[in-house]
């Protein structure tokens, strides 16, 4: 539910492979969030994710109008955008070389320009994107295409489709979406399928989502209808959305009666980004944190160091469970007292389980007890790929710092197995 007493305007950028579409909340515009049209007043939402540069020179277009000065040969086009952005490609036009990546950036800042029918884009308090799937890859390419939109870095946030769908189902309150939610989507002449479950019995609630991708090929009811058939039989639905252009033709009719028998179907085609609007509204307040996604992307554990504070032990926290895996950073100073090592601990979801990371500091300066300053970094260069490293600051003007740093790397899904095997909840805070 919105709070009535804030009045943020916020937005979510669905940037897929063929087309993204814009979703943007503002109270001027309305109580319910827009899918910002392609034109002014039009009905189109999917822009097409091309750009064309004009022959001879440079002058670029962007969506529809590239496809049309494509067509009528005025213009070279650009393709494959995303993927060529993060395999950081380039692409020779009339023979001049360009990077892939910034075209993208390009095309993102000319896309967003949309938003300006609606609301200044300096007013935007927060825009989530939301993609397929998120490496160390795509978050660089993203970290890259949107430098210089008129919002901070700290207003830009990144989620993964499966994310996307969690949130935007979340806020159907007026449907029976917790007795099970299923989304398929045909995309690249193949169905995918996401299955949206729910943990009632945490607060916030818990929102999980498996993803399967069918042997499917091509536009075939019998072949869509058997495989229906059979998830059905290991998945309860009572929704059932159907995204993707190839949902939206008329091919599938056996299916589409299996689909409705007893279960409320949807057609749509900005999910995605209605989800990654969604999310904003949470960052900023507006919405209710009443439901929580744990995803592959969140951290399943938490971080501290057992310090001691006015002669009594306690939990510092370095990391919080439930971050997202690339956002995840914390860092911090201390003195240690006397140790020739420092112990991270990690905790189980439910509290009950603990396990301790050490950093060794070999060859450590000799100097006097609580005579030394030390910063801590913990962060993460892939989704599985933990590091803990440990600077040497010296001591005021006692003792010059050397700046050696100590570093170690751990497995963070093995952690993460040890720590909560089963578990599927967490603790209510």
């Amino acid at each position: 539910m919105e709070k009535e007493e804030i009045r943020k305007v916020y937005a979510g950028y669905d940037l897929g492979e063929e087309y993204c579409q814009i979703s943007l909340f503002s109270p001027e515009n309305g109580p319910e969030p827009i899918s910002v049209p392609t034109l002014l007043g039009g009905e189109k939402i999917r822009i097409p994710m091309v750009l064309a540069k004009k022959k001879k020179i440079e002058q670029w277009y962007y969506g529809e109008e590239a496809i049309k000065q494509i067509e009528q040969e005025e213009a070279l086009p650009v393709t494959n955008l995303f993927e060529g952005s993060k395999k950081q490609e380039t692409i020779e036009l009339e023979g001049k070389r360009y990077q892939m990546v910034l075209l993208l950036q390009m095309y993102v800042r000319k896309t967003f320009a949309l938003v300006l029918s609606y609301v200044p884009l300096d007013r935007i308090e927060m825009c989530t994107f939301a993609v397929e799937n998120i490496d160390k890859e795509t978050i660089q390419m993203w970290k890259t295409i949107t430098e210089g939109l008129p919002i901070t870095k700290a207003a830009l946030r990144l989620i993964s489709y499966k994310e996307g769908f969690a949130y935007y189902t979340a806020f159907q309150e007026e449907l029976p979406w917790e007795h099970g939610t299923i989304l398929l989507e045909y995309s690249q002449e193949k169905v995918k399928a996401k299955m949206l479950t729910v943990d009632k019995g945490t607060v916030p609630k818990l929102l999980f989502v498996e993803e399967k991708e069918s042997d499917i090929v091509g536009k075939e009811d019998t072949l869509f209808f058997n495989y229906a058939k059979q998830l059905f039989l290991q998945h309860r639905a009572a929704v059932v959305y159907l995204i993707g252009e190839g949902l939206s033709e008329g091919w599938y009719p056996e299916t589409l009666k299996l689909l409705c028998q007893g279960r409320r179907v949807f057609r749509g085609q900005n999910l995605y980004g209605l989800g990654a609007l969604q999310f904003s509204g949470l960052q900023l307040g507006v919405k209710q944190q009443e439901y929580l996604y744990l995803g592959d992307d969140q951290l399943h554990v938490n971080f501290f160091l057992k310090a001691v504070y006015h002669g009594e032990e306690m939990d510092y926290e370095l990391i919080s469970a439930e971050l997202h895996w690339y956002e995840a950073e914390s860092s911090i100073e201390f003195v240690p007292d006397g140790e020739r090592e420092v112990a991270v601990f990690a905790r189980s979801l439910d509290g009950k389980c603990e396990e301790v990371i050490r950093v060794a500091l070999k060859d450590f300066p000799d100097r006097e007890e609580k005579a030394s300053r030390l910063q801590l970094r913990l962060y993460f260069t892939e989704k599985h790929k933990g590091v803990i490293e440990v600077e040497d600051l010296g001591f005021g003007q006692f003792y010059e710092a050397t700046h050696k740093v100590w570093k170690e790397e751990f497995d963070l899904q093995l952690l993460e197995q040890k720590l909560n095997g089963n578990i599927r909840h967490i603790k209510e805070r």
